[in-house]
């Protein structure tokens, strides 16, 4: 059988990660996870290894190291049945790319990397505009989540454009077009 063939997700808050994955598995089926999600099931199910450590971290406030992340995603990418997994979310920062390389290098192949662009007032302005209003969106969290995107996400674009599997989308725009391009994107790949 084929390896699994990821899609990373990346992108600021607010700008639109979840809703477009939302809309591909509605409408193509893939499986997606995002890692925040994805650890909080964990703890939810009570099921997988290190949960309680993992419950005590989060209430804390700790980061969660990168090959922690990765024992439970490379478990959900392996029990999905779905050819395509979006990763929404992820990676983060230059350590999550060198743990990534490091454990799933063999087991998935990395297909694009979907780097959702959008200009920080608009970022603000769907986060307000959230229907789900999520408990972390204040002003100095979301200011504070915002300035971590641009010091540490950010700057991962080059080193996915040397691979040349880094797509921008334009995500200062509407919703239904930026579901648009993402089609684009995804057929152009074969992918759709």
């Amino acid at each position: 059988m084929s390896k699994p063939q990821v899609i990373f997700v990346m992108g600021g808050p607010g700008a639109g990660k979840g809703t477009q994955c939302a809309k591909l598995v509605k409408e193509f089926g893939f499986a997606t996870f995002s890692t925040g999600d994805l650890l909080r099931g964990v703890v939810k199910e009570q099921k997988a290894e290190g949960w309680q450590q993992l419950e005590a971290d989060m209430k804390e406030g700790k980061l969660i190291s990168s090959e922690r992340v990765l024992l439970y995603l490379k478990d959900a990418i392996l029990n999905s049945d779905k050819k395509y997994i979006l990763v929404d979310g992820y990676p983060r920062n230059k350590e999550n790319i060198d743990a990534w390389d490091k454990i799933m290098t063999d087991i998935v192949d990395v297909k694009a990397v979907l780097f959702f662009d959008c200009e920080e007032e608009l970022m603000k302005k769907r986060i307000y505009g959230r229907k789900d209003g999520r408990a972390d969106d204040n002003e100095e969290t979301i200011n504070r989540r915002i300035r971590v995107f641009e010091k540490e996400t950010k700057p991962l674009c080059p080193i996915f454009e040397k691979k040349r599997i880094l797509i921008k989308i334009n995500c200062n725009q509407k919703m239904e077009y930026i579901y648009e391009d993402v089609k684009k994107v995804l057929h152009e790949l074969k992918i759709i």
